[in-house]
């Protein structure tokens, strides 16, 4: 005759079970499905998808495996759509009637894009490098099995926003995200819909633009010298380098060929301090026509007080070249501010 096993001894057997079966589920560390994550987002898949954020912005989203995407996004006043053909990404704007065309690889979209899953990439690398990751269950999101990462503080380093994300256990997509600033801003992205077995038609990323509306094509700033900024924009004033200000970098925006901008960032003792930009003047201007203008004396010529509570900014004029000084350090005073931009010299 076979024994019975007391009730007691079958619930301390069921509940270490459960236990040993959770356990198992859950056997990669937080940082081994943040990186999963990265790697797979490199790779375009093919989904359709839905999610909405805590404003009440709501999304429509195709995805194909060859690199293509569509959104659509729909918010209380307008509707703005964005599509990616594996080269350009296309930014409709119905309030203004504007298509806006960027060039992108697959590989540099997220930083352009309104995709969750796309910009989830930089978002994580961000959060793995600043803050604390652990694991602290599983949840379903959008009927989807996911692992549930939070991140908390590490040592010295600040965990902006204390962020938490939901990542697909099957395919390493993050399906949600919760960022806690303080009571008042709370940020929630999320999928509400994902179907990884969507057909989804050529049609879908055909992308008519309206009729009427303008396409204006960006060019993004890129790396550039001291001697190509000479070459473009003849003789102009540079802030000298000493032991503690240093030239860190130059960076060049040529959408018009006729007007090249030039900014030359500057760091104190290697941290951001403040940024010149230069490009040609289309004709002189007289500051001080509007009556809001704060007139100021900038290198020994005239120009104005752009300044906000976070930062010094002067604009002036001089030799047919228009020059915006912005500080970048919120412990620079004016005095120094002015000092740096006195000190300009000429460069031949």
């Amino acid at each position: 005759m076979r024994k019975l096993i007391p009730l007691a001894a079958m619930l301390i057997i069921g509940v270490c079970l459960s236990g040993c079966e959770e356990n198992q589920k859950i056997d990669l560390s937080a940082e081994e499905i943040v990186d999963k994550a990265l790697v797979a987002i490199e790779s375009p898949i093919t989904y359709y998808g839905e999610f909405e954020e805590s404003d009440g912005e709501k999304y429509k989203e195709w995805a194909d495996s060859d690199g293509k995407s569509k959104l659509k996004r729909r918010d209380r006043l307008q509707q703005t759509v964005e599509m990616f053909d594996g080269k350009q990404l296309f930014l409709y704007d119905e309030e203004n009637g504007m298509v806006a065309a960027i060039k992108r690889s697959y590989k540099d979209i997220g930083f352009s894009t309104r995709s969750l899953r796309l910009r989830s990439g930089f978002l994580l690398e961000l959060v793995k490098e600043q803050c604390e990751l652990s694991v602290v269950g599983e949840e379903k999101v959008a009927g989807r099995n996911t692992y549930h990462i939070v991140g908390s503080q590490n040592g010295g380093k600040a965990c902006i926003g204390k962020p938490e994300y939901w990542i697909d256990q099957e395919n390493s997509m993050v399906l949600k995200i919760f960022e806690n600033y303080d009571e008042r801003q709370k940020v929630t992205i999320e999928y509400t819909k994902v179907d990884f077995d969507a057909k989804i038609s050529d049609d879908a990323f055909v992308f008519d633009f309206p009729e009427g509306a303008g396409v204006n094509t960006i060019v993004d700033p890129e790396e550039s010298s001291v001697q190509e900024a000479k070459e473009k924009l003849g003789k102009f004033f540079q802030v000298p380098e000493t032991a503690e200000i240093k030239l860190s970098e130059i960076i060049i925006f040529e959408e018009n060929k006729e007007r090249p901008e030039f900014t030359f960032d500057y760091t104190k003792n290697g941290q951001p301090e403040f940024s010149v930009t230069v490009f040609p003047s289309s004709g002189e201007i007289d500051f001080g026509n509007f009556l809001d203008e704060e007139i100021i004396a900038a290198h020994g010529q005239k120009g104005i007080n752009n300044s906000n509570l976070h930062s010094f900014s002067y604009t002036w004029m001089e030799n047919g070249l228009l020059y915006t000084a912005t500080s970048k350090n919120t412990e620079l005073n004016e005095e120094d501010f002015i000092g740096y931009l006195d000190g300009m010299i000429e460069v031949q």
